[in-house]
């Protein structure tokens, strides 16, 4: 879908790096989110911690 006919049948270096972003961008949300199942679940002592990491993700 991303793929360009660049003669060669390989994705062009925008291609490349738009994917990466894309996977890079669509990982951090995903354990972003995971992971704030389990702040609901830990103590207050914890939860400062974390939402320090994510205010600087």
């Amino acid at each position: 879908m991303l793929q360009k006919d660049t003669g060669n049948g390989r994705l062009s270096a925008d291609d490349c790096q738009a994917l990466i972003t894309s996977a890079i961008i669509f990982i951090s949300v995903y354990y972003i989110n995971y992971y704030r199942n389990y702040i609901k679940q830990i103590s207050g002592l914890y939860l400062p911690a974390f939402l320090h990491i994510e205010i600087y993700l």
